[in-house]
């Protein structure tokens, strides 16, 4: 999900009090002999970064995408590659993530999903330009797919599991999805951020969302960067998407540095997530730089769909993002102890550099290994961590193109469906969603 330059005032992060009638208005009294005029209540002022919310009609569900975009059960087994990849099955030997807290700054997500139900509390909504309680719903479905790379529990028929199956999910809705130029807005962001790594118990923040850094101005970088620092003294991890390149707006197919994830050079306490794709290389559209920490799958994925079990195609760093939350679920279950930046340590230092793209500059540390990182051991300081070599895996997918194609590009977020049915309001409204990025929702 991307957040796009919009000039956002620092004010912004106050609230805009409706103009009120006058004390002496207010308390006068008519006399029998006076003609008493009603005075209109003045139209409260919307509040900075308040967004519509979408009438239920409006909300995305299976019956508005081409049948493609569900995975037929042959489909399911052969695209749920991450699972074997990323060795859960060995993993889950040593924990499973029980209890432990992540924070998805994102769309909502559907507490009533049979993967995630009992596990998502209620959590809070920044759309309106303030707080309020609620966000265990999700009308786009990106935040319960996000949701359910990390915590989904296993389920009869249902090829996916999520990283870490027994993690609660405490959401926070920077968006609906449908405002009207499809984009999130910086103000939201850095309350929905400020929002998440203040709630009691979190201790990792998912944010599959991002912002361009040269589009802030100088105080919302600071604020940015004031919020990351309060979570690390707070003893939370911060995991970002590196973003997905956009093919529209002022950034089109640039590489550009992203916030929060661009933090990860600066701050241990964030890691900054780019996808790869089965066979080792990037993932398509995925932005990656010096700033990258890790790689977690990003293309030819499957995840939860809002409102049903079904699963759906998903491609992009939006949901690499997750793979790289849930790991940090699990070795805070394992390691109760374990700072943000042992964490991070602890993940890097075990990561396999894949042998098809040596670059670290474009890769980090490598495809995250999780049960690797579960039984590290961590040394007293943080080294500069060499890359380990590991081969290829050999794609047991369709080939990226295929994913591009099957994927519907919601909010600049690859999310990757196919082709929407309907033509009218919601085509309109997904048409703008696109220039989502993965953060800006980043696919």
């Amino acid at each position: 999900m991307n957040v796009r330059s919009v000039a956002v005032s620092v004010l912004a992060f106050g609230l805009v009090l409706a103009p009120s009638v006058s004390a002496s208005a207010a308390t006068s009294t008519p006399t029998p002999s006076a003609t008493t005029t009603k005075k209109k209540k003045a139209t409260p002022k919307p509040l900075p970064g308040a967004e519509k919310k979408p009438q239920a009609s409006e909300c995305l569900t299976l019956a508005k995408f081409d049948k493609k975009a569900i995975p037929t059960a042959e489909e399911q087994r052969t695209w749920n590659w991450p699972g074997e990849r990323l060795q859960y099955a060995q993993a889950w030997q040593l924990t499973r993530g029980k209890g432990v807290v992540v924070a998805v700054v994102d769309s909502g997500v559907d507490a009533q999903h049979p993967q995630l139900r009992g596990r998502v509390r209620t959590g809070v909504d920044v759309t309106s330009g303030k707080v309020a309680k609620g966000a265990n719903t999700d009308c786009l479905g990106h935040g319960t797919s996000v949701a359910g790379i990390i915590a989904a529990a296993p389920r009869e028929g249902v090829a996916m599991t999520g990283m870490a199956p027994e993690a609660v999910i405490f959401p926070v809705r920077v968006t609906w999805g449908f405002n009207k130029d499809g984009e999130v807005k910086t103000a939201n962001f850095i309350r929905a951020l400020d929002e998440a790594v203040q709630q009691s118990g979190v201790r990792v923040v998912n944010v599959s969302v991002t912002v361009p850094v040269a589009s802030l101005r100088p105080a919302e970088r600071k604020r940015f960067e004031s919020i990351v620092t309060a979570a690390e003294a707070r003893g939370v991890l911060i995991v970002a998407a590196s973003g997905n390149v956009s093919s529209t707006g002022p950034y089109a197919g640039q590489q550009v540095e992203n916030y929060p994830a661009a933090l990860a050079t600066t701050h241990r306490n964030v890691i900054a997530v780019t996808g790869l794709a089965p066979d080792g290389k990037i993932a398509p559209e995925a932005i990656t730089g010096p700033w990258v920490t890790v790689a977690a799958p990003g293309s030819n994925l499957l995840a939860p769909m809002r409102g049903t079990d079904t699963l759906v195609y998903r491609v992009g760093t939006s949901f690499a993002t997750p793979y790289v939350s849930g790991l940090a679920a699990l070795l805070v279950a394992h390691s109760p102890e374990l700072t943000p930046s042992q964490i991070r340590q602890a993940i890097e230092m075990t990561a396999e550099h894949p042998s098809t793209n040596p670059s670290r500059s474009t890769t980090g540390y490598g495809m995250v290994n999780p049960p690797s990182a579960l039984t590290a051991e961590l040394p007293s300081a943080v080294p500069e961590s060499t890359p380990r070599a590991a081969a290829p895996l050999t794609p047991s997918t369709p080939p990226d193109d295929l994913a591009r194609t099957l994927s519907l590009a919601l909010a600049g977020v690859a999310v990757a469906f196919a082709v929407l049915l309907p033509v009218g309001a919601v085509v309109v409204r997904l048409g703008r969603a696109r220039r989502w990025r993965p953060g800006r929702l980043p696919g």
